[in-house]
């Protein structure tokens, strides 16, 4: 008997809505504006179930936020919505939705949705890592999620790359690796103005600018060193990149070649055998998808005990 689901990706500008069934199929979905008032998401959300659950049994709600979450669903960082933080949202989301509700972080979401119906179904041990204002992460041991202590795993943005920077006291992965945090903030500090739109970077370089080339030469390097850095200490089989850059056949060709040359350039790593760089396939619908894995997961543990 197929059982249906809602899919919930909450975003800092949207919130992507999917009705999806139980083999991971969206057969309805919907894109509403976000805002930083969780009451308000949570009216939203339960607004959509009543007209959804007019035609559809709804077996449970999945719902990925960025952040970092605790075991008990406790948001102990929530990206650009700050007042999410110390809430626990999964307890509010099952008192107001009346379903049950499972959270994960966004970049785990994409993990199990690849893992499930994308490019890492082949895969037992691989990583996510979710190229966007900054980074996200996600580690998958023999078909599992990883989520360490505190929810903590994964989340490669906040490790560090250098000592110090201008601008903050700890130089971060974000601060280099990150679309919009690395490439979009070096390169609007060099020319004085602020710019969000990586894209116009990228067409710059390709159009030979030396200025954006020097800055996507500078992302794509420090890419490929997380990536190498992450092919060291987890030895994955493959490395799945997801977030906007990873539609890009140009720009992912770039990040592998980027870090192809380092593996080559470095005698030990030429050495032995280094996980594959691949993109993920389920583009925006991941973190609905994977918000629903979540929830049937955890729903068929609850089963077994």
């Amino acid at each position: 008997m197929t059982s249906y689901y809602l899919g919930v990706d909450i975003g800092g500008t949207f919130i992507k809505l999917g009705i999806v069934d139980s083999t991971g199929q969206i057969i309805k979905k919907e894109k509403i504006t976000s805002t930083n008032d969780m009451t308000q998401i949570l009216t939203d959300l339960k607004n959509y179930l009543n007209e959804q659950q007019q035609y559809l049994d709804i077996s449970g709600v999945g719902i990925s936020l960025p952040g970092v979450i605790n075991h008990d669903g406790t948001m102990q960082t929530a990206g650009s919505l700050k007042k999410l933080i110390g809430l626990n949202v999964k307890e509010i989301a099952q008192d107001h939705l009346q379903l049950p509700v499972e959270i994960i972080t966004d970049s785990k979401a994409v993990a199990l949705a690849e893992g499930w119906l994308g490019n890492g179904a082949n895969y037992s041990n691989y990583v996510c890592v979710t190229l966007g204002s900054a980074i996200g992460g996600a580690i998958v041991i023999d078909r599992k999620l990883y989520w360490g202590q505190g929810g903590l795993a994964g989340e490669f943005g906040v490790s560090l790359m250098g000592r110090e920077n201008q601008e903050y006291k700890l130089d971060s992965t974000s601060l280099h690796a990150g679309v919009v945090g690395g490439l979009c903030r070096k390169y609007s500090l060099a020319i004085g103005k602020e710019l969000k739109d990586a894209k116009y970077i990228f067409d710059l370089a390709a159009q030979k600018d030396a200025l954006a080339k020097k800055y996507v030469d500078e992302f794509l390097d420090d890419v490929a060193r997380l990536l190498t850095n992450i092919s060291v200490y987890i030895a994955p089989q493959a490395i799945l990149i997801g977030g906007g850059v990873s539609g890009n056949s140009q720009i992912m060709a770039e990040i592998q070649a980027a870090y192809t040359r380092i593996i080559h350039e470095y005698r030990v790593l030429s050495s032995v055998q280094m996980p594959q760089v691949i993109p993920c396939k389920l583009a925006n619908d991941a973190g609905v998808i994977g918000s629903v894995k979540q929830i049937i997961d955890m729903q068929q543990i609850g089963d077994n005990q």
